[in-house]
């Protein structure tokens, strides 16, 4: 490989990188925006669910970017949160059934990203050596994992 090829490559990765950066912004601007026009729970499903595919689609490339941690400890938190908030909203409401398989699927997606952060957390926590001290160990599993919290209040406006 010669340096044209590794500057070409590397550039090639940048671009990537931007465009990723750019179609999430662009995905939550919209999702902001319809947010606040919903009125029920499958209006706000129907508005959230693209950044969700969004996230779970670019999940594998933005997970060990430490740029990308506090956006994927949001992404985690969030579906936690929604996750229950939804469990709660459905149980009071009459849903159409396409309304009520929409919400599933939203649900699922929700799960997928959960299960996502969660198993990366225990990809972390097996690169750690085996001979350092017990509570360094805490320490660095508390770090790696603290965005696996689901029980955790966050101020978030609907």
């Amino acid at each position: 490989m010669n340096i044209f090829e590794i500057n070409h490559k590397a550039m090639r990765k940048e671009k990537y990188k931007q465009e990723l950066i750019s179609g999430i912004k662009k995905c939550q601007r919209k999702a902001n925006i319809n947010m606040a026009n919903a009125t029920g729970i499958f209006e706000k499903t129907k508005a959230l669910r693209p950044l969700m595919l969004r996230v779970i689609r670019s999940y594998d490339n933005i997970k060990h970017d430490p740029e990308w941690t506090d956006f994927i400890q949001v992404a985690y938190r969030k579906s936690c949160l929604w996750d229950e908030e939804i469990d709660r909203l459905c149980l009071s409401i009459e849903l159409k059934v396409k309304e009520e398989n929409y919400i599933k699927s939203f649900k699922k997606n929700l799960k997928k990203i959960k299960k996502m952060c969660r198993d990366t957390s225990v990809s972390y926590y097996s690169l750690l050596p085996d001979n350092i001290p017990i509570d360094v160990r805490s320490h660095c599993v508390q770090f790696i994992s603290q965005a696996t919290f689901p029980n955790q209040k966050l101020n978030v406006k609907y």
